[in-house]
This record gives C-alpha cells, sequence and structure tokens, in this order.
C-alpha cells in the first residue's frame, strides 16, 4: 500500500502540478529557438520500488523551479527517471522523461543515460553536457523538436540549454 500512494505521488507531481505553476511564471524570452534557463532543485525523491537499495525499477521524480539569469522564476520543471540495468561498477543507467513549463506553453523531452546518484535528494543526477530529445510541447512550442543540454553546478543547481524548432 505504501508503494502506491507513493506511486500515485508520483503521478500527480508529474502530471497534475504543472499546470497551475506554469500558469504563474513569466514567459520572459522563452521562445522557439535557442535559450537557457536555470534550475533550483526543491523536490526531488526516490522510490525505492525493489530490493533495499537502488535496484531495477525503482524511480527518481520530481520538481524543479525555472529561472532566468537575473533569478526571476519563468517555469517549472518536472521528471521521472526509471533506473535501468546498469553495466559494469559506472554509474547507474536511467530512463528520463519530463517536461519545462512555461507561461506560454510546455516542452516535453527525455532519454536515456548515466545517472550518478539517484538517491540524491537535489544535485547531482545526471552526469553534466547530457543531451535530452524534444519530444513535443503544447501552446507556442506545440510540435516541437530539438535538444536540451543539461548541466549540473553544486552551487547553483544547474542549468538547461535549449535549441528547439516549433511547428505551429
Amino acid at each position: 500500500m505504501r508503494r502506491a500512494r507513493y506511486a500515485v505521488g508520483a503521478l500527480l507531481t508529474f502530471c497534475g502540478c504543472s499546470f497551475a505553476f506554469g500558469a504563474a511564471a513569466a514567459a520572459a524570452g522563452i521562445t522557439c529557438g535557442e535559450f537557457s534557463v536555470q534550475v533550483e532543485y526543491s523536490n526531488v525523491e526516490f522510490l525505492d520500488l525493489g530490493e533495499e537499495g537502488v535496484t531495477v525499477g525503482d524511480k527518481r521524480y520530481g520538481h524543479q523551479r525555472l529561472t532566468d539569469e537575473n533569478g526571476n522564476h519563468v517555469g517549472d520543471q518536472y521528471f521521472e527517471a526509471v533506473i535501468l540495468p546498469s553495466s559494469g561498477d559506472g554509474p547507474f543507467n536511467h530512463l528520463v522523461r519530463g517536461h519545462s513549463v512555461f507561461a506560454n506553453g510546455t516542452i516535453d523531452w527525455g532519454g536515456t543515460g548515466p545517472l550518478t546518484d539517484p538517491r540524491a535528494p537535489g544535485n547531482p543526477g545526471s552526469l553534466d553536457g547530457v543531451s535530452r530529445s524534444v519530444t513535443g510541447g503544447t501552446g507556442d512550442f506545440a510540435g516541437a523538436s530539438g535538444t536540451v543540454m543539461v548541466f549540473y553546478d553544486r552551487e547553483t543547481g544547474g542549468r538547461r540549454e535549449f535549441d528547439i524548432i516549433c511547428r505551429n
């Protein structure tokens, strides 16, 4: 029952809350093309679904606040990562999907890759400089494609660099 309650909570965090936060965000400079946002790690959880410790099928999910270079709130990011089988003694592998919510629409993205510490409450997550695929969006970002590069910084949280084409 405990796992079911956490799974429902993860789903609500990932899907349901984004629209409430996105409506309040300012769209300053967030348009199709190239742009960058800062990430504040505020709510990242680890859901241990198998044997104790990090194992295949465990989940990492959460919400992060997005700001411009001046610290102004411009959006929110929601994600869910599932731990995949790993080879060797290196970092864990994961499949991640998420969306970034801005006042003028959402951007959906996802990918696979190494995950340094799935149980970390915030940063670090993926390794620095990992590219994710943009797989669509809504509003001004309807039909979006392209990439988002993920960068981490232990002091400030991190940065996402979007390079997207919109077909709306």
